[in-house]
C-alpha cells in the first residue's frame, strides 16, 4: 500500500508539472503573438510615412508607381479608410485617450485633444497629392462608389484640422465640388481635366 500510495503521489506531481509546464508555454504563446502584433501596428504606422513621401515624389517615379497605387491597390480609399478609422487612436474604458506617438500609445490630456496627430496628419498630406496633383487626376478612375467613399472625408475636414493644416482648404473645395460630379462614362481624361480647372480657376478667385 506504501508503494501504491508513492507511486499515485509520484504520478500527480508529474502531471502538475506537465500542466505548468503547458501553462509556462500557452503565456509565452500570447506574448509571442502579443510581440507580433505591435510589430505589425508599428509597421503599419511607419507604412503611412512612407507613402506620403513617396507620394510627393510621384512625377518623378516610373509611371507603373502612381498605376499600382491608384489602380492596383487603390491607395486612396486605403487613406480615407485610415482617415475614418483613425488606428493611431483609443478611448479606454476610462474616457482616457491614447494615442500612438512614437512607437508608443501616450495619454493625451484634455487640452491636447484637438492637437492633430503627426501621423494623422501624414495621411491628410498622402491624400492631398492622390487626389488634387493633375498627375494623378488624370489617372483615376471615378465611380459612384469610390466617389461616395472619397466624399466622406468633408465630414472630417473641420475647423480644427482646417486651423492646423490651411492648405487642406483646397482639399476641401475640391471634394465639394467632386460631390457634385458625375462619374464619367466616356473618356475620363477630358472629364477630369475639365473639373481640376475648373476647381484652379475657383481657387485662383
Amino acid at each position: 500500500r506504501k508503494l501504491k500510495h508513492e507511486e499515485q503521489r509520484t504520478r500527480q506531481k508529474q502531471s502538475n508539472q506537465n500542466d505548468n509546464s503547458s501553462n509556462d508555454i500557452s503565456e509565452s504563446i500570447k506574448e509571442l503573438l502579443t510581440q507580433e502584433e505591435t510589430l505589425r501596428f508599428d509597421m503599419a504606422m511607419k507604412m503611412l510615412s512612407i507613402v506620403r513621401y513617396i507620394c510627393d515624389c510621384l512625377q518623378k517615379l516610373p509611371i507603373s508607381v502612381t498605376t499600382r497605387l491608384l489602380d492596383n491597390f487603390d491607395f486612396i480609399l486605403l487613406l480615407v479608410d485610415f482617415i475614418e478609422i483613425k488606428p493611431w487612436e483609443k478611448t479606454l474604458n476610462d474616457g482616457t485617450l491614447m494615442r500612438h506617438i512614437e512607437g508608443k500609445w501616450q495619454k493625451i490630456s484634455t487640452e491636447d485633444r484637438h492637437i492633430v496627430p503627426k501621423i494623422e496628419g501624414q495621411v491628410w498630406l498622402a491624400l492631398y497629392q492622390l487626389l488634387l496633383s493633375p498627375h494623378c487626376l488624370q489617372k483615376y478612375e471615378y465611380t459612384d462608389y469610390n466617389k461616395n467613399r472619397i466624399t466622406k472625408l468633408r465630414a472630417h475636414l473641420n475647423e480644427v484640422i482646417l486651423d492646423q493644416m490651411p492648405h487642406l482648404i483646397q482639399l476641401q473645395r475640391f471634394l465639394e465640388q467632386l460631390s457634385f460630379m458625375e462619374p464619367p462614362t466616356i473618356k475620363k481624361q477630358l472629364v477630369l481635366e475639365q473639373v481640376i480647372n475648373d476647381f484652379i480657376k475657383n481657387s485662383k478667385k
